[in-house]
Order: C-alpha cells, then sequence, then structure tokens
C-alpha cells in the first residue's frame, strides 16, 4: 500500500496513451518495465472525454484533473464536502486544459419502487449491508491507514468514523443515497444538483444479495418513471465557469 499511489501516478500516463493510440510504448521506470506492445484489437476512435477515475481523495481529486478524465465520486460523504471536492477539481483543470471540465459522475446504490414503504425497506436492508460489507473488506475503520503513505486523508476519515460508530455512519450512508419513489429519487437529485452543480448518474441496482425481483422493480420504474424526466432537465455535460 505505501507504494500504491506512486505506482498509480507511472501508470496513468502510459494507460492513457495506449488507449488513445493504440500502442503501448516502451517504458522503463521506477515500477514498470514495459516492452513496446501493439493493442488489439486498436482502439476505433479517441478514449478523450470518454475515460473517468474514481477520486476519492484530495490527491485523487488532483490526478484526475491532471489527466484530464471525468472525476467519478462515490456519494458518501456530506455533500458540502462533495461540492468543495467538485471545485476543487474543475478549478485544476481549467488552469492545466485551459478548457471547461466535465460534469462529475456520482455513484449511488439505487432503490426505485412505487411503494415508499417498500423502497424504505430494501434500501435499510440491503444499501446498509452493503456499506458493512465494505467496512469489513477494506476495515476502513482501521487504524493502520494513518501509518500507511499516501492513505492520511483514510486515515482521518477512519477516526472520525470510529468516533461516530458504525450505527451512524450506516445510517448517514442510507439516507445520502438515490432510493425511493420516483418523485422521491427525483427531488432527491434535485436537492443534490443544488449543492454540486449539475452531474452524470452512475447507479447501482443490485447489491449485498438484493433480490432479482426488486433489482427488476427498480430498472423498471425508474426507465418508466424518472428517465423521461431526467431527460427534460437538459443537464450540462460540463461545468460552467
Amino acid at each position: 500500500m505505501d507504494e500504491s499511489r506512486p505506482r498509480f501516478d507511472e501508470a496513468v500516463p502510459m494507460i492513457l496513451q495506449a488507449l488513445e493510440t493504440g500502442v503501448m510504448e516502451e517504458h522503463e521506470g521506477e515500477f514498470f518495465k514495459q516492452p513496446r506492445a501493439v493493442i488489439r484489437p486498436r482502439p476505433t476512435k479517441s478514449f478523450k472525454g470518454r475515460t473517468a477515475q474514481v477520486a476519492m481523495s484530495g490527491d485523487s481529486v488532483l490526478e484526475a484533473a491532471k489527466h484530464g478524465v471525468k472525476m467519478m465520486q462515490f456519494a458518501y460523504k456530506p455533500m458540502d464536502v462533495h461540492r468543495q471536492e467538485v471545485q476543487t477539481y474543475a478549478k485544476a483543470y481549467r488552469e492545466l486544459h485551459k478548457t471547461a471540465p466535465p460534469v462529475p459522475f456520482f455513484v449511488d446504490f439505487c432503490v426505485c419502487d412505487t411503494s415508499a414503504a417498500r423502497a424504505e425497506e430494501t434500501a435499510n436492508r440491503h444499501v446498509r449491508r452493503y456499506l458493512l460489507s465494505l467496512f469489513h473488506h477494506y476495515e476502513m475503520m482501521g487504524a493502520h491507514f494513518s501509518d500507511t503513505r499516501g492513505y492520511a486523508e483514510y486515515g482521518e476519515n477512519a477516526r472520525m468514523m470510529r468516533e461516530a460508530g458504525v450505527e451512524a455512519i450506516a445510517d448517514a450512508y442510507v439516507a445520502g443515497q438515490i432510493w425511493g419513489t420516483p418523485q422521491q429519487i427525483l427531488d432527491k437529485i434535485q436537492a443534490r444538483r443544488a449543492i454540486v452543480g449539475d452531474y452524470d448518474a452512475l447507479l447501482c441496482v443490485r447489491y449485498a444479495g438484493t433480490p432479482y425481483e426488486s433489482v427488476e422493480r427498480t430498472m423498471r420504474t425508474f426507465a418508466e418513471h424518472v428517465m423521461p424526466e431526467l431527460k427534460r432537465w437538459n443537464i450540462a455535460t460540463t461545468m460552467a465557469a
């Protein structure tokens, strides 16, 4: 883990260039020894504007701007914090690339149902279960992040989570996701746009054992009742200055 940041920083320019040109050029770096290799099948069109990077820390936000890619965030922090990170990304992107940055992606765990009670019950059970599995898998509340190079921000987050307690964190996480009736979902999206601005949505509809019938109901209800309204909103693709 101590090497994860410099490994990432060395690899990303190589990968982005290869996706753009169709050739992974020879590279002799600190971590990677790469012979020249042609990608087969070769890319058929440019990846510029079609590449995203998950950016959940301050360093990663700046890296996404540096590489000129779309910033993707999982919605788990207070929206005011997300707004600050979006603004930091946008400022750095404009300074580095002299053009408007793309709107960010937000990833949410979604339940869409005509029954408000059933949507709430499903979200409380399965979104919560997903978060608890994440805590377990990544040991998110452990003390090890504080002593790991490049993970100081994760260490501080872990400290705050330990102080708040698992149940309080889970309650806030579930409440912050995009779920509910079609109108509740539209209202939540509008409320978030009022804070962070326009954004693109990536919605996870099956996680932590969500029953298939619930997944299908979410997809059909969202497609029928939410998507048509979202298309009428004319959401921007780039962030205004």
